[in-house]
Order: C-alpha cells, then sequence, then structure tokens
C-alpha cells in the first residue's frame, strides 16, 4: 500500500530529474527514478495541462508538498523566479488571489513586488529571497527595510487607483529558502519556505506586525483577478 510519504518521494525524484535534463523522457526516468513505473506514469499525465518545464516544475513542487515533501527540499530544485510561482500557488490554494513580478510607479518612484497575494482585508506583499545562505545581521535588516518601502509604495499605488470605504491591511512578509536569524525583524515576518504552510494557515497573525492600513473600493481585487488571468495566459502560451 502506497503511503503519502512514498508519494511524495516520487514526486521529488520526477521533480530532481527534470530539474537536472530540462526534459522529461518517461523510459529514462523509469530507469532512474525510485518509484515504480505505474506512479511515473500518473505523475506525468498530470503534468499534461502544463505547456513547459518550469510550470511542470511548480507543479510538481505544490503537489510534493501536498503529499508531505518538505517544501524547502523541493525548493531547492527550483530557480529564484519558479520559487516566487512556487509561493504565488501556494498562496492561491488558501484562497488568496496572487500575481508574481508585480510592477508599479507612483509619484515617479517605482517597485517590484515578487508576490502580491490579496484576500478580502489582507494583502501580503512578498519578497523571495532564494539565497543559498540563511539571511542575518545587517544583510536582513536591509531586506527588510526595503520591503517595508515597497509596501508603503503599494499602499500608495492601491489608494490613488482604488481609493474607497473598505478597510484593507498591508503586509509586507519576506520569504527565505534557509531558516532566518530572526523569525520577525522590525515587525516584519520572515519566513522560511518549510514553515510556508503553518505560515499562511494564520495568516492573521501578521496583523501584529508591521501593516499598513488603508480604504480600498470593495471590489478591489477584482482588478488583481484579471491581471493574474492575463499574467498566467501570458506566462504559460
Amino acid at each position: 500500500m502506497k503511503t503519502s510519504s512514498d508519494r511524495s518521494k516520487y514526486y521529488e525524484a520526477v521533480l530532481a530529474y527534470i530539474s537536472q535534463r530540462g526534459e522529461l523522457n518517461i523510459q529514462e526516468l523509469a530507469n532512474t527514478a525510485p518509484a515504480p513505473l505505474e506512479e511515473l506514469r500518473a505523475i506525468v499525465s498530470s503534468l499534461s495541462s502544463e505547456t513547459n518545464i518550469s510550470a511542470a516544475k511548480v507543479s510538481l513542487a505544490i503537489d510534493a508538498v501536498a503529499n508531505g515533501s518538505d517544501p524547502q527540499t523541493v525548493a531547492r530544485f527550483l530557480s529564484w523566479r519558479e520559487m516566487e510561482d512556487f509561493v504565488a500557488e501556494a498562496c492561491r490554494r488558501v484562497g488568496f488571489l496572487s500575481r508574481t513580478s508585480f510592477r508599479l510607479t507612483v509619484d515617479g518612484k517605482r517597485a517590484e513586488v515578487d508576490v502580491l497575494a490579496a484576500g478580502s482585508s489582507i494583502c501580503l506583499a512578498v519578497d523571495c529571497k532564494r539565497w543559498s545562505k540563511s539571511l542575518s545581521g545587517q544583510t536582513l535588516r536591509k531586506i527588510v527595510e526595503k520591503s517595508l518601502h515597497r509596501t508603503m509604495l503599494l499602499k500608495n499605488y492601491l489608494e490613488k487607483r482604488f481609493g474607497g470605504d473598505n478597510l484593507v491591511f498591508l503586509a509586507p512578509v519576506v520569504i527565505s529558502l534557509y531558516e532566518p536569524s530572526e523569525r520577525v525583524v522590525s515587525g516584519v515576518f520572515v519566513v522560511p519556505v518549510h514553515s510556508i504552510r503553518g505560515f499562511l494557515a494564520s495568516v492573521e497573525n501578521v496583523l501584529a506586525g508591521a501593516v499598513y492600513s488603508t480604504y480600498l473600493k470593495p471590489d478591489w481585487t477584482r482588478w488583481l483577478e484579471r491581471d493574474n488571468l492575463n499574467q498566467s495566459l501570458e506566462k504559460w502560451r
């Protein structure tokens, strides 16, 4: 009888293979992966809707985590851009509308948010750091300062475009590949990717940290949903 742990290892094996080869050959995979052929075929079949290798890798990473894999383990197989897609999809799985590489210009200042994830009253401005070392010291503090600054610019941008009467809290968040020296810096949550599920399950905890409150139109997230669809069509075309 196959367990969830077994399935997670199968997903990891396919993800590792694609990451190393840049392609998917089921026969070669069957000769190298420690998984039954029927399991490999089922996993590969689930990727039929994905139109490129990056999309397939992100899908495999999400499914691996859903079956019990350590998010940090699977994230190591992803590029920095794929890690952003992984985080965005993790946010979608808990009900957020999300998009990656959100660029904005307000009052002559430009900024880019790696992952913008919006709920009805909480919006996360996520900075993804796929660095091969733990974030600490002055480096971590500078990252947090920039994250706070970007979130303030995001607040100004949203107020100009969608100002209204609905209270929304904007929270900067840093997600790192490895465990940081501190989990909260200047009120900003610094989340190692292996803890992303727990963080998102209790995302309201960000309200105890550094947040910017603003008032927006009740339907302001429709814009994000539309832009996210357009982005997806462009990305996987």
